[in-house]
């Protein structure tokens, strides 16, 4: 494994799992220099449910969730691809 690899797998926290609406979820993080990016994902079809992205650089207490913002779809799509690519090798 690459050491770009390893530090991405020790950026990816998971959670413990949790229930919501009937929805057996499991959340997913992954920090970076700036950002930290959480995927809610449905835990039998791994189907994003809702996502936070915090922004450490104008909001370091995480009050302000930015996951809707135009200008950082292309931040998150990076962070979830990384996120899908690292937990699918994991077992939570």
């Amino acid at each position: 494994m690459c050491l770009t690899a390893m530090v991405a797998l020790h950026a990816l926290n998971a959670g413990v799992p949790r229930t919501h609406e009937g929805q057996a979820l499991m959340g997913y993080s992954m920090r970076d220099a700036r950002f930290r990016l959480t995927e809610w994902r449905n835990r039998g079809t791994s189907v994003v449910v809702a996502r936070e992205l915090y922004d450490y650089q104008e909001d370091p207490r995480e009050s302000v969730n930015r996951a809707e913002r135009p200008e950082l779809q292309g931040q998150i799509a990076a962070m979830s691809a990384q996120i899908t690519r690292i937990a699918g090798r994991r077992r939570d």
